[in-house]
């Protein structure tokens, strides 16, 4: 299991890079190697419940944020001013 997750690691470590030297691979193994160390996988238990209604109200906050920040930077790019602070 660990392997896997270190050739995960890698595989996108070499994709941001978009190249694959060995210097890249090389640094890319070490980086997802310190990386589970530091951040070590948890064990799955099977206890999480899905919550329908608690996941309807995430998604509609979800949503209701998407389209205020897309008019927020809509009304920036438009206006001459400068609106963000």
């Amino acid at each position: 299991m660990r392997a896997l997750l270190v050739a995960w690691l890698t595989v996108l470590w070499l994709v941001l890079w978009r190249d694959a030297s060995v210097a890249n691979v090389v640094s890319g193994v070490a980086i997802a190697l310190v990386v589970l160390l530091v951040f070590p996988p948890r064990q799955v238990t099977g206890d999480h419940a899905l919550r329908p209604v608690k996941l309807l109200v995430f998604i509609g906050y979800f949503a209701w944020k998407l389209v205020v920040s897309n008019l927020i930077v809509a009304r920036e790019i438009v206006t001459p001013r400068d609106h963000v602070r």
